[in-house]
């Protein structure tokens, strides 16, 4: 029953758990520091993975010790783990566009959303051709000038001024998006930073 009894009751408790609970945990979404193996086991034994452990004793996620696994569980584990991350370092390194000059991050057939557009309202030309004949321009006005990315280590460009990251990052944010907000929680654009950044 809600009475003014009742709510008293309830507020008092309320303040009774907020004294209790240590600041860090009354954040609406708890994000724990990496440090703390009551919340975090470790971290996965390929450098260039984010991922926390799974398979403590191998020290791999669930993802590199199904690709371990796959590969016929090599006995060399640390020459194994070596060649994965450097496959891995491959996978995230974001590729320029193929215009001369431009350091926005491809988008499709190589090119950069802007030059993309730019290449199909030619009418899609010979990629080569048309690559020899486009230059790069940079932005005439100050406020429209070309904005790195905000990924850790990403030198690609931002599509536009007032986006945070580059067209790859910003694809990855937005897969990780939707599948956070099935759970009930969004991240920012910057939230999820790779270990080795």
């Amino acid at each position: 029953m809600n009475t003014p009894q009742t709510r008293r009751r309830s507020a008092g408790l309320l303040a009774k758990l907020m004294e209790t609970v240590r600041p860090e945990f009354r954040a609406e979404v708890f994000c724990p520091p990496r440090d703390r193996p009551v919340f975090i086991p470790g971290e996965c034994r390929i450098a260039s993975c984010p991922t926390t452990l799974t398979m403590g004793r191998l020290k791999l996620c669930r993802t590199h010790h199904h690709r371990w696994v796959a590969a016929g569980r090599p006995a060399d584990l640390d020459s194994w783990a070596a060649d994965e991350d450097a496959r891995l370092r491959r996978r995230q390194e974001m590729a320029a566009c193929l215009v001369c000059g431009c350091n926005r991050a491809r988008a499709a057939h190589g090119l950069c959303h802007r030059h993309a557009s730019r290449w199909a309202h030619a009418g899609r030309p010979p990629l080569e051709d048309w690559l020899g004949r486009t230059l790069y321009h940079p932005p005439r006005r100050p406020w429209a000038a070309e904005r790195t990315c905000e990924f850790p280590g990403c030198p690609r460009w931002t599509d536009s001024t007032d986006a945070p990251l580059c067209h790859t990052h910003h694809t990855r944010w937005r897969k990780t998006a939707a599948l956070n907000s099935r759970a009930g929680t969004t991240p920012s654009p910057t939230a999820v930073i790779p270990r080795s950044a």
